[in-house]
């Protein structure tokens, strides 16, 4: 047994060398889960990682002028830590998203009703998904980050539609946003 595993180490270290960044991205995630805890190595406990210090997520202040939200993944569950949250139609809104998480995600703002739709057409990407953040080309796309590796963050800084409503949040990233998802519900 510990010969089936050498020979996958080996293998695992040829597959992190290859010039293809996304080859690259899915050995190292393979690497994360299976490496610490290889017993050809005589390594039994997963070794500890150093995490982000997040601070909780949600509207985070709200003057006159601004509403500042923060919205993280949350580490290993493919979820976001704000379900929903309300801001005034047309104010302006500062969100900061956060990715502390291991795998890459983004937050994308749909019209209402067209989550599944804009995700549906992210998974269509395929091969190109990754040169596109999965965002596909869409005019039910309101405001988008990038795509964030662990450690990431990025602001986005929009007016709240004028159009009261309930316009959902997802991440794009292939099979994500059944459940990476949230309502901005514009009052």
């Amino acid at each position: 047994m510990n010969d089936w595993f050498a020979r996958r180490g080996a293998e695992l270290e040829l597959v992190l060398k290859s010039a293809d960044p996304h080859v690259v991205k899915g050995a190292e995630m393979v690497k994360h889960w299976w490496g610490p805890a290889d017993p050809a190595k005589g390594q039994q406990e997963i070794e500890v990682e150093e995490e982000m210090k997040i601070i909780k997520g949600g509207i985070q202040s709200d003057t006159p002028e601004l509403t500042t939200v923060r919205v993280n993944a949350i580490v290993e569950k493919i979820q976001f830590d704000v379900e929903s949250f309300e801001v005034k139609a047309g104010k302006k809104v500062k969100l900061t998203f956060v990715n502390p998480d291991f795998m890459p995600h983004n937050l994308v703002i749909t019209k209402p009703g067209a989550a599944d739709a804009v995700a549906a057409a992210a998974i269509a990407l395929g091969a190109d998904g990754f040169k596109k953040q999965f965002l596909p080309e869409s005019d039910d796309i309101l405001y988008a980050t990038k795509l964030l590796e662990k450690g990431q963050i990025e602001d986005l800084d929009f007016a709240a539609p004028s159009e009261a409503g309930d316009y959902p949040f997802i991440c794009t990233f292939p099979g994500h946003a059944t459940i990476m998802r949230g309502v901005m519900t514009v009052r």
